[in-house]
């Protein structure tokens, strides 16, 4: 239940969903769920005391390994619902990459492109939407290198088209301790990987290289969209040594920005709520020296609770499986 609600239940809850309607809600599903997300009172205080690898790497605090408390008798306290949600859906991750590691990271990577994909195609109206994967799969191998490097996915304006690269990147636990330097050109060279694909993509869009796509010759606007959220990406600093490479490159980088994917959910819902996405993002690309200020007035709406109405719809039909024990 949220806020007001007590989140206590029981194994009967659990039973009663499945007889309401919830299929899945059976002792040989929530029992295996149970054993991952909660543990007792003395267990949790062991959690506090001796984390996980994974706990310790992307500092995860206990509570969200444990969200769920297990006081006996079959009784169970979900301390905030809201943590039950983040354990069953974006910590799921950090489970799997700790198991299989490599394997994990090479199929997440399509189902984190997948997964943006669903935001961009909930945007309001007929928003027309271009998807690099499904390009791929309709046009021949042989064409692939004609057209170049190009973005995971493109909202197609009317006078800007808005690309989207997608790297399931975390801020490295090496970075954010020690920030050795090593460390910050090994991270800035995947952002500068990412904004180079961008640029090569804009600049065959303006050739009209892929009008027959559906793509018109309208300048470009890029969004690097991480995993998880990098305090450092967008800075002057960080922005500065990324651009300056670029230019080096010979180069002139599109305004882009890098945002985290619950950044990025969260512009979705401000388009949701009326704001223009070409408009919204071109005042967070801003490239002048002023860029720290327009990116603090900007992430000001995005980091204020919105929410898109995909994600909520997730979230409250997650939420609505844990009864308020009332």
């Amino acid at each position: 239940q949220r806020a007001g609600g007590r989140g206590i239940f029981t194994h009967m809850d659990l039973s009663e969903a499945y007889c309401q309607g919830v299929d899945f809600c059976i002792p040989e599903v929530w029992s295996k769920f149970l054993g991952k997300a909660s543990t007792v009172q003395d267990g949790f205080r062991v959690a506090c005391t001796k984390l996980p690898p994974a706990s310790v790497q992307y500092e995860l605090n206990p509570l969200e390994q444990y969200p769920i408390i297990d006081v006996g008798s079959g009784h169970f306290i979900a301390v905030d619902p809201d943590l039950v949600v983040n354990r069953t859906t974006s910590l799921l991750y950090y489970d799997l990459f700790e198991k299989h590691r490599d394997s994990f990271q090479k199929s997440f990577g399509d189902l984190f492109e997948q997964f943006v994909g669903s935001l961009v195609r909930s945007l309001p109206g007929d928003t027309p939407v271009w998807s690099g994967s499904e390009w791929k799969k309709q046009i021949p191998k042989a064409k692939h290198s004609k057209h170049g490097k190009h973005a995971d996915w493109c909202v197609i304006g009317t006078g800007v088209n808005v690309l989207i690269e997608c790297k399931s990147l975390h801020m490295p636990v090496s970075l954010a301790t020690v920030g050795s330097q090593s460390d910050v050109d090994k991270f800035r060279e995947r952002i500068i990987g990412a904004a180079r694909q961008l640029n090569e993509h804009s600049r065959n869009i303006l050739k009209g290289n892929w009008s027959e796509y559906g793509i018109m010759e309208n300048p470009c606007l890029g969004v690097i969209v991480t995993f998880g959220l990098i305090e450092t990406v967008n800075t002057s600093f960080f922005r500065k040594r990324v651009v300056d490479q670029l230019r080096n490159e010979g180069i002139d980088p599109i305004p882009f920005v890098v945002l985290s994917i619950e950044e990025f959910d969260s512009l979705i819902a401000l388009v949701e709520s009326g704001e223009r996405l070409d408009e919204l993002v071109k005042s967070i690309t801003s490239s002048d020296v002023a860029f720290t200020d327009v990116m603090d007035d900007a992430r000001k709406k995005i980091q204020g609770g919105a929410m898109s109405k995909l994600v909520e719809a997730r979230e409250n039909a997650i939420l609505d499986f844990v009864p308020d024990g009332s």
